[in-house]
Order: structure tokens, then sequence, then C-alpha cells
């Protein structure tokens, strides 16, 4: 039996689809377990009303705690052999756990991945997956962005949580997959892939994006990356460095792009109203630069 773990928060407009794709899966040895992370909308009533409905349909209402907590919920109550997540605004393929599960079986796979769709709009985009079967190897082409460090393309082993004591983070929602992908390919599992293409990450941002400086999210992300570094091997501490060099110069390029904004509109800022305390040295001081119009100074930082 395959356990499918769905978070479900506020997602009532897709959430039927999810379900539905489910449902119509040719494999039929599944139970799926819906996780309400205390929706404040019709989300947790469509979740009741599709377990009335199907026995394999099972429904956790909780307290609002994030999707580490959710994913961790899932993890312990799962009763199949194999699981996978499907995110409740996502949907898949009528043949996906069929395929995943076939290739688990006849490989004696610890973890099968198999390629994606990104769905934006009416174009659909398939993404195909580098293919190290060395788990080393494997979170280093995560790392370096050649593999998807989601959970949601990969039918995984369920006794492997527990045998390993893996858990997702508490306080981590923001790269926890991958986190938890990185403690998994530190044992010695047998990775197989999939030649198809099943799940479709439904991509919802819009075309405008902000050019505010978001402070959680870059604390969330330096949350991730302190953490990741904890987890993944020595070797891997490079590219683990690179990307939180990446969030710093992210930041600071949206405050830029933010003050410039308010500059053309004539608007006076100080420089505590542009950048949190939160980001590196480095970046603020780009920004202030910036800001007195000091700009061969600020391409020389930039530059460093």
């Amino acid at each position: 039996m395959i356990t499918i773990i769905t978070a479900v928060y506020n997602t009532q407009e897709y959430l039927h689809t999810c379900i539905d794709s489910i449902l119509a899966q040719t494999c039929k040895d599944w139970e799926l377990l819906l996780i309400d992370d205390g929706s404040t909308d019709n989300s947790g009533k469509i979740c009741d009303e599709y377990a009335r409905r199907d026995p394999r349909v099972k429904v956790i209402h909780k307290q609002n705690g994030g999707i580490a907590s959710v994913r961790q919920t899932g993890t312990q109550m799962a009763r199949g052999e194999y699981s996978i997540h499907v995110d409740s605004d996502d949907w898949i393929e009528p043949e996906m756990l069929a395929d995943m599960l076939a290739i688990a079986q006849k490989e004696d796979a610890d973890i099968v991945v198999a390629d994606y769709y990104n769905d934006k709009g009416k174009l659909s985009t398939r993404f195909t997956q580098s293919r190290e079967t060395n788990p080393e190897e494997a979170i280093g082409a995560i790392l370096k962005g050649r593999q998807l460090g989601a959970l949601w393309n990969k039918l995984i082993r369920q006794d492997l949580y527990g045998k390993y004591g893996i858990t997702f983070a508490n306080g981590v929602n923001l790269g926890e997959d991958t986190l938890v992908l990185a403690s998994l390919y530190r044992h010695p599992l047998k990775i197989v892939y999939s030649d198809k293409a099943h799940y479709h990450y439904v991509n919802h941002m819009t075309a405008t994006l902000s050019r505010v400086y978001d402070k959680k999210k870059h604390a969330d992300i330096n949350t991730y990356l302190d953490h990741l570094a904890k987890t993944v091997s020595p070797r891997h501490m490079p590219k683990v460095d690179r990307i939180r060099r990446m969030n710093e110069l992210r930041a600071m390029s949206m405050g830029i792009a933010s003050i410039a904004e308010q500059r053309s509109k004539g608007v006076s800022l100080r420089t505590g109203e542009i950048f949190a305390r939160g980001i590196d040295t480095r970046c603020r001081l780009i920004a202030l630069l910036y800001i007195l119009r000091a700009d061969k100074l600020c391409e020389k930082l930039i530059k460093r």
C-alpha cells in the first residue's frame, strides 16, 4: 500500500482537482491522509466530504503549525510500505502511483524519483531530473539545482524514517523537504529513476514580482541553511555557502530595487525604513551607499 500525504491550508480553489486526481489513480491500494493545517476557508469541509465518500481518505484537522508540522504528522500516521506527498494545489496523472510502485517493487528501491511538470496557466513544461544513484552525489545534485529537492516527485520506503530517526525540523517551513532528503541521503539507499513525468506542480505566481525586501522569507532561508549546514557532509559545505551568499545578494537586489523605485517617485527614505538588521552587513552597506548615490563604491562592493 502507498500512503499519500497531502498538506491542506486554504486551498479550496484547487482542492477538488487535487483529490479527484488521486481518486482517479489506476493503482487502488492506497490511503490518503488529508491534513488540514487550521484552514480558515472551506478546505476542511471539502476534506470531510471526500472522507465520507471513500474510506481510503482520512482527514486530520490540526491547529496551524506550518508545512513541516504537517509533513511530520503525515509520516507518523502513514501505514503504507511507501509514501509520497501530493500538495493540495497540485495534481497527478492517473498512472503515477502504479508506475512508481512497479519500479520500486521490481528494483527493490528505497526511493523512486520521477520527472515532473511545471504548469503555469495553459503552459505545461516538463523538467527532467539528473540521474545520480549514489546518495551523496544525489544531494549534491539537489544543492546544485540539477535535481528537485522536493518530496512530491519521490516515492519513499516508509520505514526509512523510523530506521534512521529522520524527522522534519520543527519551525523550518522553507526547504523542509530538502532537509529530509539530505538526512536520508546520508545513508546507503538504493535510488532508482523513472523515465516518466506524472506530477503537475501548479505555479500560482503572478507575472508581477514584489520588489520589497521580505525580512521573514530571508530569515526563513537562513534558518533552513543553518539546519542544512548541520546535515550535509563537509564536502557539500561550499554549495551551502554559495546558496547563503545568493540569499544575501537576492535580499540586497530586492532592497536596492525598492529604493530605486521610491527614489524615482521622489520619496525620501531613512536607512532604517529600507533594510532590517537581519541581513548581511555588506548588503546593508551597499544599500546605504546606494541611498547616498555613491554609485562607484556601490558597484565595487557588489562585484566583490
